[in-house]
């Protein structure tokens, strides 16, 4: 667990260097694989316990959040601190915290297989669609129809995050496997 938090402060100095010092757009895209680890990480231990105390906490962390973005927009707009480092872990939390409170209102409803699918690949999604929308490989201007671009642009995002979770699947087959085969020879 230390050396988790070590790892993760670690990363974050490092960005924030390279933010103020190199580019902060290598600082941005920091911040999305560093919330990629911690999604599967809380993903991985994730229980699906939810309870009404955990939605209210949901409820009060997404308000301090918006707090924070609106209050820190007003007081360093256009900053690498705001640009980089609290634009992206409010943004994340804010998410997270409605990703909780929804857990909470649908946990007894039935499973729907697109919602399952979107469920599988919806942080992926979160951390491409932005490229597609506005970033370095902007879609929504590549034809005159806001339609077709719409159109597009979903299609692309959800192909790239799809494309996305089946590398991080082969991942984790291949790092079990690794596991199994260290802890075989342990044993």
């Amino acid at each position: 667990k230390n050396s988790i938090v070590i790892g993760y402060v670690l990363g974050l100095s490092i960005q924030v260097i390279i933010s103020y010092y190199f580019s902060t757009q290598i600082g941005i895209y920091l911040t999305y694989i560093y919330l990629y680890i911690v999604a599967y990480y809380v993903g991985y231990k994730w229980n699906r316990v939810t309870s009404k105390i955990m939605m209210i906490i949901s409820l009060s962390i997404t308000a301090i959040s918006c707090i924070v973005r609106i209050a820190s927009k007003l007081l360093f707009d256009n900053t690498v601190l705001y640009n980089v480092l609290i634009v992206g872990y409010t943004q994340a939390m804010i998410a997270f915290c409605i990703f909780l409170i929804f857990n909470c209102i649908f946990k007894n409803s039935k499973e729907n297989k697109i919602i399952k699918f979107l469920d599988s690949i919806s942080f992926n999604i979160y951390l491409v669609h932005y490229m597609y929308i506005v970033g370095p490989i902007r879609l929504m201007g590549i034809t005159k129809s806001f339609s077709i671009n719409v159109i597009i642009t979903i299609t692309i995002t959800l192909v790239t995050a799809y494309v996305l979770k089946a590398i991080v699947d082969t991942l984790n087959i291949i790092i079990d496997k690794k596991k199994s085969i260290i802890k075989c020879n342990n044993a």
